[in-house]
């Protein structure tokens, strides 16, 4: 029976057990090892001694932005029971956060109050922090990730390529209230706007068919050809004012249609006529 007892006990360690545990792991210079102990100990009991114990073992693996993690939840946790030592390590990690290459980075949370912790992917999952903190991230490529209960999840990319300061904020969403992406535009207003600079482009031709039958015509030494430059200068005539009606027709409603914020669903189409042309344009909601 007492072997027993001593077995169990050995396999639940206290909170206060941990942490001595990880104090002896930190004096033998094994610091990842006793952060993890520090951590197991803040699990059963949370407590800001945990959090300073932490902030100096990441300062022993010069580890500067989660020691200053840890060191926000030291003092966010308690007041009378910090350590002595806390202001030195206060001055250590403000004076070598500022001559590391790292960018400080506020961090909050839309809307104002919302119960969200915060993580990065540079850092260990379970090393959160409160909305509201300035971080300092090294360059490169970081996701930050806030949860909230009663929120969807958000995950925000930040690039980092200086030391410039830098405000992130991110707009959280209850579940059902996420704003639905823009629909892609329409390709058909630049189709449009194409198919009208064809168009004038062919009543350009026929323009120049029908100058061609007017100068032959008035010409009068010229043979008409049984009436072909006459029929030239109709038929290129009628030809070349419909087809410009038609191209700036089309290329201004498609103009309208690209810039118009209230088509969602536009359609168009073209249709002959004795005489002309007819371009129908309408949307749909």
């Amino acid at each position: 029976m007492l072997l027993c007892i001593a077995a169990v006990a050995h396999a639940n360690p206290t909170a206060d057990e941990l942490g001595q545990h990880g104090i002896d792991l930190a004096a033998s210079g094994r610091f990842s090892e006793a952060i993890e102990a520090f951590k197991a100990a803040d699990k059963l009991e949370s407590n800001a001694a945990h959090s300073c114990l932490i902030a100096l073992a990441y300062t022993r693996r010069e580890l500067w932005s989660q020691a200053e993690i840890f060191l926000a939840r030291c003092h966010a946790l308690g007041a009378s029971e910090l350590p002595d030592w806390l202001p030195d390590l206060e001055s250590l990690i403000a004076e070598r956060l500022g001559q590391a290459t790292v960018a400080p980075v506020h961090i909050d949370v839309a809307p104002a109050g919302a119960p969200a912790q915060l993580s990065v992917s540079s850092f260990l999952p379970d090393e959160t922090f409160a909305p509201g903190t300035t971080i300092h991230l090294s360059r490169g490529h970081h996701v930050i990730t806030a949860t909230a209960a009663g929120f969807e999840d958000e995950h925000y990319s930040i690039d980092v390529a200086n030391t410039s300061p830098k405000l992130v904020v991110i707009q959280l969403y209850r579940p059902g209230t996420r704003p639905k992406p823009p629909s892609p535009p329409s390709p058909l207003p630049h189709a449009m706007m194409i198919g009208g600079a064809a168009t004038i482009a062919a009543g350009a031709v026929a323009y120049g068919v029908m100058g061609i039958g007017w100068l032959k015509l008035r010409d009068r030494t010229t043979d008409n050809f049984g009436g072909a430059y006459e029929s030239m200068y109709v038929y290129g005539r009628v030809a070349s004012l419909s087809l410009f009606a038609a191209g700036a027709a089309l290329a201004i409603a498609g103009y309208v249609l690209r810039v118009s914020s209230h088509v969602e669903s536009p359609v168009a189409a073209v249709a002959p006529v004795p005489g002309g042309g007819m371009v129908v344009i309408g949307w749909q909601r």
